[in-house]
């Protein structure tokens, strides 16, 4: 029985902590899930502070030299 109670009083921080920790992260995870606390305002935008409100253009990419033209050009 001595090594429960010098294990508690060693690492009683540790014991108590890790899962107040989880619990409070998964107690902040379902509140974000469920949307309670969010007004009707802030549920349309959807947006965060990394996100553009307006999509970046899209990739075009150049087009193509011809190369049989440029061998012909070179003749």
């Amino acid at each position: 029985m001595s090594r429960v109670k010098d294990l508690w009083t060693r690492y009683r921080v540790v014991i108590v902590m890790i899962p107040s920790l989880i619990g409070l992260h998964w107690g902040w995870n379902e509140l974000q899930k469920s949307g309670i606390l969010m007004s009707t305002d802030s549920q349309q935008q959807e947006e965060g502070p990394f996100l553009p409100s307006v999509p970046p253009p899209a990739l075009v990419m150049p087009p193509m030299p011809d190369f049989d033209k440029m061998k012909r050009d070179q003749k």
